[in-house]
């Protein structure tokens, strides 16, 4: 991918407003979709059929009612009986939850490894700096190289397949320099800072949907950072994408720094 340097036709408002005009069209969809928001989200575990949800009401003779939301497998592959029971929208929210919770980072660690992520900052900025001087020192040192080799070139003092063989190992080794300094310049540090960062303040623990927010967000949160996801009896089973795996799978960890070091590119010791 390249990064483009022609004016943009549309302004970044306007592109983000036609997506959502985009994303509204169809409203009995919309509609259903809040209804049911876990809809589309699972398969069934035991045939890999389709989740399909419904609403159900129970009236009392008192003129008064209750309704309930219910999730079950659809029960048409086609291919055998599916056994699977249904599960209450109150009980799938709560099995959502309860693997989100999986992730969560106390809110002391998030502060204490948001601290690091702060002091990594200020050590690779300062290393970014002495990476693009030293760069561009090498790249100035081929360039004069190169017109020393033309001069030679030029005054008779090297024959043309000579003057070609050294021209070659010069440039290539230039284009890689400066592959190199381009990268250092615009990723830098907070090719994985960033991320990081963000990622600690989506898992810390105030920031994780409950089980009686929004299950839209929930929803959301949850094929962010899972994938794969069925359901049997009445439990959900899932994968983990990444980097959400390292935090899921990390099992019991004795401090911060366990988690934190996972994300370092050199891994080192802190």
């Amino acid at each position: 991918m390249y990064e483009g340097v022609h004016q943009p036709a549309v302004s970044r408002e306007l592109w983000n407003k036609v997506q959502r005009v985009y994303k509204s069209r169809g409203r009995a969809q919309a509609k259903f979709k809040y209804e049911f928001p876990f809809l589309g989200l699972l398969r069934c575990a035991e045939c890999g059929g389709a989740i399909t949800a419904e609403t159900h009401t129970k009236r009392y003779k008192n003129g008064n009612s209750q309704s309930w939301r219910y999730y079950r497998c659809t029960k048409k592959s086609g291919e055998m009986i599916c056994h699977q029971p249904y599960i209450r929208e109150a009980e799938l929210t709560e099995e959502l939850v309860s693997g989100i919770r999986q992730l969560a980072i106390p809110e002391d660690w998030a502060d204490k490894m948001l601290e690091q992520v702060q002091r990594w900052e200020v050590e690779e900025a300062a290393n970014e700096a002495s990476q693009v001087v030293d760069l561009r020192l090498e790249v100035e040192k081929i360039a004069a190289k190169l017109r020393r080799l033309t001069d030679l070139h030029l005054d008779g003092e090297l024959d043309r397949a000579e003057y070609s063989a050294r021209k070659r190992q010069l440039v290539n080794e230039k284009i890689a320099l400066e592959a190199r300094l381009k990268l250092v310049s615009h990723e830098g540090p907070f090719a994985w800072l960033e991320p990081l960062r963000d990622l600690i303040n989506a898992v810390r623990e105030r920031s994780l949907p409950a089980a009686g927010g929004d299950l839209l967000k929930l929803r959301d949160f949850v094929a962010e950072v899972g994938s794969n996801l069925s359901l049997n009896s009445r439990k959900v089973l899932w994968d983990w994408n990444s980097p959400y795996a390292l935090l899921a799978e990390r099992g019991v960890c004795e401090g911060w720094q366990a988690i934190v070091v996972q994300y370092h590119p050199q891994r080192r010791k802190i």
